[in-house]
């Protein structure tokens, strides 16, 4: 039997979906996910051995000037705290910003700026076109897990020895998030930071969090079983229960999980498990990379983005769930 491609280093959606990158034995590259054609190619720009690849991001940045189209821009994170920018060109800047491993980049503003977060407790605002800072937030004395942006660019929470919520408009702190299982590695925070999902090391449970930010009020409502630990978390609202939501978990195993919440303290949710085969007469599986959840439709859909496979034939799809819970069973 042919061995489980390793996974990536690094890899990432971009925030609509569009896009997805990853970094592998030094060389960066990024697909479209809606024909899965690679689009651009790099091999170690650092070009430091001594330096490693520690995270990346994708995203089309928009531009007033529409005759070329909107940029395809991938920035990557080191562990020595270096962040990089790259286009069709190769390299447009560099920007050392950071005493520590970078653990996470976010693009918001259509593409314009990037955020970045890294070990030593620092977040900056990075211009996407030039890596000129637009400002920098001390957000712990200590090192820091995460960072994770609401996807109407509201709300962020960066996770440490303890997790916090800010606000994007002003970087006040609003409140923290009490974890009595040690630090909390994973989070996701929906619009309006009215849900939040965690997750701490070693736990097979993604805890789910009900969120009131005018009134600075946090309460843990329901936790949701996996097999295996999750190496990503997801939430977003629902359009079909005004007090539910959406949460989606992809296991280390490579197994997607999501639960469609009637309301945040529905308890016993089965959640719809979304799998791939190897094919229809060969046993085993093939681990689904990562999976995103697509904007809320109009018609109460949920749709999912999920790219799987080896990067030399990576696969995407794009799964409608339906209201029976049923399984997916893909086939790559």
């Amino acid at each position: 039997m042919a061995a489980t491609p390793p996974p990536p280093d690094a890899f990432a959606f971009s925030p609509d979906g569009e896009l997805f990158a990853a970094v592998s034995d030094r060389r960066i590259q990024v697909w479209s996910t809606r024909g899965g054609q690679k689009i651009a190619g790099w091999t170690d720009p650092i070009a430091d051995q001594d330096d490693s690849y520690s995270c990346i991001a994708c995203s089309s940045v928009w531009k007033k000037q529409k005759n070329d189209g909107d940029l395809i821009v991938v920035a990557v994170g080191t562990a020595n705290g270096e962040v990089l920018a790259l286009d069709s060109t190769g390299v447009i800047w560099k920007n050392a910003c950071h005493t520590g491993k970078v653990i996470s980049l976010h693009f918001s503003k259509q593409g314009r700026v990037l955020i970045t977060a890294s070990m030593d407790g620092v977040i900056c605002e990075l211009d996407t076109c030039t890596g000129k800072p637009n400002g920098t937030l001390k957000v712990s004395k200590k090192s820091i897990n995460s960072l994770t942006v609401s996807h109407d660019e509201k709300f962020m929470v960066v996770s440490g020895k303890t997790a916090k919520l800010y606000s994007m408009k002003d970087k006040k702190e609003i409140l923290k998030i009490p974890s009595d299982d040690g630090p909390i590695q994973l989070m996701s925070v929906s619009d309006e930071a009215r849900t939040l999902v965690s997750c701490t090391d070693n736990n097979k449970e993604v805890k789910v969090w009900s969120c009131d930010h005018h009134n600075c009020t946090i309460i843990s409502t329901v936790s949701l079983v996996m097999h295996t630990q999750p190496k990503t978390v997801e939430c977003k609202r629902s359009t079909s229960y005004e007090a539910g939501g959406i949460v989606l978990a992809v296991s280390k195993k490579g197994v997607a999980y999501v639960w469609h919440l009637q309301t945040l303290t529905q308890d016993e949710v089965v959640p719809t498990k979304i799998s791939v085969k190897k094919s229809f007469d060969k046993k085993g599986r093939v681990p689904i990379i990562l999976a995103k959840l697509c904007d809320a439709e109009e018609d109460n859909t949920i749709k999912v983005h999920v790219v799987f496979g080896s990067l030399d034939c990576l696969q995407f799809k794009i799964i409608v769930l339906g209201e029976n819970c049923e399984d997916i069973n893909l086939v790559a």
